[in-house]
């Protein structure tokens, strides 16, 4: 068995973990194109480009593409086959979705601390509710193509 930090944070399903390394390898290719486009620009061309966009692009890149490719697989629920489950693990996502716009709330308070005007508190407010609203959007994307996906296999 490899012994990586990587073992923690993927999957046990061989098959998963499998595709989510392809999809890292993917990202990494995509970001070395991508910073070899930027420095070319940059030193042919001389166009002036902030190394903080480039490294924040560049995170962002490699950690989204992946999630995303991941998302839109439809790996992520496997046990997903009938109408039943179906909508009941639809039933959950929108709970989960609820409950970590509601951690993140949270999570927002505790790094900011306790809002000083109505301002803030809304800021918190509409700042939860849209990542929860994601939450949900991804989560639910994932879980439709994976029943389409089962129910396909069946």
């Amino acid at each position: 068995m490899n012994k990586s930090f990587l073992n923690g944070l993927l999957p046990s399903d061989e098959y998963k973990k499998t595709r989510i390394l392809y999809f890292m390898a993917e990202a990494l290719v995509v970001n070395v194109v991508l910073l070899f486009v930027f420095m070319s620009l940059y030193y042919f061309v001389s166009l002036e480009i902030d190394l903080g966009i480039i490294l924040f692009l560049s995170s962002v890149l490699l950690i989204g593409y992946p999630y995303f490719r991941y998302i839109l697989s439809g790996m992520e629920h496997t046990e997903i086959s009938t109408e039943k489950e179906y909508k009941r693990t639809r039933k959950e996502v929108v709970l989960h979705a609820i409950l970590s716009g509601i951690f993140f709330g949270i999570v927002m308070l505790v790094i900011k601390g306790i809002p000083n005007n109505l301002y803030e508190g809304m800021d918190y407010i509409f700042m939860s509710i849209l990542f929860a609203i994601f939450y949900l959007l991804f989560d639910y994307i994932s879980l439709r193509k994976s029943y389409n996906k089962n129910k396909e296999l069946d």
